[in-house]
């Protein structure tokens, strides 16, 4: 019988691997596509929209080409860009509606946050054995992802002991990092991931970022 790549590539020499989250441990796609078409759907209708504002409906292709793994605010402003429609950035004190970046972007998590807790979120079965298998073998995990809403959806999918690290949208904002796909997000990850392989298991083995991806290569997953 033909071996598993998964259980083979959860296997040592490797101290440590790094995952990202939505669209690798879960499958959160229909979930943040549903959110946004809810949220852009409020926008296009609310009466401070510009008048001449495109209101093309907003369809699959548009999530994948301008809020897929990017930071809610940055995907907000390039879908509404994509309408002809300027919006602020605004602040992180504006609130949920204010119309901004960040205040319409409250809008959109709002959503995803109840359906979250509505339909709760699937693991992709094959991740779910790969971490199984880590954990079996005492390798250490990190998450790196660029939403901020990592907690909630690993409680929702029962993983919150999953992972060694977790490098999410809020821990990135506080040490100044810029969101996905910039190329200091990603290994943020890895020294925490290895002092934390280290503390439990010495050897100096080779890191891994995740099973059948190459450095450079970690597609981003799931608008913000």
């Amino acid at each position: 019988m033909k071996k598993s790549p998964t259980a083979a590539a959860a296997a040592a020499p490797y101290d440590a691997v790094i995952l990202d989250l939505d669209g690798v441990v879960t499958n959160t796609a229909l979930v943040h596509l549903a959110a946004w078409k809810e949220a852009y759907e409020a926008i296009i209708n609310d009466p401070r929209y510009p008048k001449d504002g495109s209101r093309a409906p907003f369809t699959p292709d548009d999530y994948y080409a301008l809020v897929d793994g990017k930071p809610r605010e940055q995907g907000l402003i390039g879908l509404m860009a994509s309408r002809g429609v300027d919006i602020p950035p605004g602040t992180p004190q504006d609130a949920g509606g204010d119309w901004t970046a960040v205040g319409l972007g409250a809008w959109k998590n709002k959503a995803y946050l109840r359906r979250l807790q509505e339909g709760g979120v699937q693991i992709f079965p094959g991740t779910g054995r790969f971490l199984e298998n880590l954990k079996d073998a005492g390798v250490a995990t990190a998450l790196v992802t660029s939403s901020r809403n990592a907690t909630p959806v690993l409680a929702a999918a029962n993983l919150l002991d999953s992972f060694s690290v977790v490098i999410d949208g809020r821990v990135a904002a506080s040490h100044g990092l810029a969101g996905k796909p910039a190329p200091r997000y990603i290994p943020g990850g890895r020294p925490q991931a290895g002092r934390e392989r280290a503390a439990r298991r010495s050897g100096g083995r080779r890191r891994r970022r995740g099973p059948g991806r190459k450095p450079g290569r970690i597609r981003p997953g799931g608008g913000r």
